[in-house]
């Protein structure tokens, strides 16, 4: 009988490892149970011949030579298959991973782009959760277009239409920078569309749309065809001839930002002086001369 219990721990210890071991390497079940029932059958069988050795030492006598032969017959079964169970589990193994690899190629994602079509971010997999920081930057954007964007106005195909807005240091619009890019606008063929509320202007809220963020971008696509920033600094500056002359200097930073497709945004800076007896004729004429100089700027940067 403790024979018989030895004899049956060699198939049973290597049931155990086999369904480990299978475990492991995530068989299907099928394959899983014929395996490991194979390898326990050979194990059983392979083993038969011990049991007399086993009885033999011990009794302490000598093994004979037939039992000698019949032990390592039965040693080398076992070896080989272990080898080729092993050997089939990684043949298998390599195979599915070939298998799982081509099922996971990436596809094109049509459904990958913005209202404009041009490429944006992708979707996130069905069952994910967004990013929180895409979700920060989408709610920002909404609020912005709720308090700034008249949202009723809709883009028109085939009926180009630019939206824009100029601003001074005081927070407010100047007639001539308006007129210079509504001017331009109209040289080059394309309309205007009131999207821009003034509270964008009085909030202090213009250098955002300045560099907007690509979202921004993207959301007012839908409104209008593009849009021209225009943020000007008019300030005094020492006049060192005439002493009864006054001086006004007026900075500009211009942006034209198409939201066509292959369109990318163009930028360029405007600096003027005017001169005058008082400082408001001086700064008159700067801004004449600066709202020249953006129609003439604005107008190659349309084309």
């Amino acid at each position: 009988m403790e024979d018989f219990r030895k004899y049956l721990l060699i198939p049973l210890a290597l049931t155990v490892a086999s369904w480990a071991v299978a475990d492991y390497l995530k068989l299907p079940l099928e394959p899983r149970i014929a395996l490991v029932v194979s390898l326990a059958l050979v194990a059983i069988l392979a083993g038969l011949p011990f049991r007399k050795p086993l009885q033999q030492v011990s009794q302490q006598k000598p093994m004979s030579g037939w039992r000698r032969r019949s032990t390592w017959l039965s040693v080398g079964i076992i070896s080989c298959s272990l080898v080729a169970f092993f050997a089939g589990l990684i043949g298998y193994r390599q195979a599915l991973r070939a298998t799982q690899s081509t099922n996971k190629e990436p596809k094109p994602d049509a459904g990958n782009s913005d209202p404009l079509g041009n490429p944006g971010k992708s979707n996130p997999p069905p069952g994910t959760k967004p990013d929180k920081t895409d979700v920060k930057v989408s709610s920002e954007v909404d609020l912005f277009l709720s308090k700034y964007v008249n949202n009723s106005i809709k883009r028109t195909p085939g009926k180009p239409r630019w939206a824009f807005a100029a601003a001074d240091q005081t927070r407010s619009t100047v007639p001539e920078f308006d007129s210079a890019i509504a001017s331009a606008l109209a040289d080059a063929g394309l309309g205007t569309v009131d999207l821009l509320r003034p509270t964008l202007i009085t909030d202090d809220k213009l250098a955002e749309l300045y560099d907007p963020d690509p979202i921004l971008m993207r959301r007012l696509g839908e409104f209008c065809d593009g849009v021209i920033v225009a943020i000007a600094d008019a300030h005094p500056v020492r006049n060192t001839g005439i002493s009864d002359l006054n001086t006004v200097e007026v900075s500009m930073r211009v942006r034209v930002i198409p939201f066509t497709n292959g369109s990318a945004s163009k930028a360029f800076s405007i600096l003027e002086r005017g001169a005058g007896f008082t400082t408001d004729e001086a700064e008159r004429n700067a801004r004449q001369r600066t709202g020249k100089d953006l129609k003439e700027q604005l107008s190659v940067a349309l084309r």
